[in-house]
């Protein structure tokens, strides 16, 4: 876990640990503060709770992965309410969202 609340040594610990090499699965729980600016070149996938207020947030969330022209994927979990908010950042961004449907 990373967040805008830890302080700088913490910080630097969590991220060695996630950067740390024979680890096969990782997982980096951030907040929006704590991914601002963040070189993670070991994330292949974003996962994002909720729609983001906006695109910039999209691309600084989804900028997380993919990294330094390597392939990365980004997953947003949306309830009924952030459909529209997803879909203004689709057009902004004029990037391709499949919807997938659960029960």
């Amino acid at each position: 876990t990373l967040h805008g609340g830890m302080p700088p040594e913490a910080r630097r610990a969590a991220l060695a640990r996630f950067d740390a090499e024979g680890i096969e699965r990782r997982v980096l729980l951030l907040t929006d503060v704590g991914a601002a600016g963040l070189d993670l070149p070991a994330a292949h996938t974003v996962l994002q709770l909720g729609a983001p207020p906006g695109w910039r947030e999209y691309v600084r969330r989804a900028g997380r992965t993919g990294r330094m022209g390597k392939h990365g994927k980004v997953v947003t979990a949306v309830g009924p309410r952030d459909h529209e908010r997803l879909k203004a950042v689709k057009k902004q961004l004029g990037i391709e969202i499949i919807k997938v449907r659960t029960k």
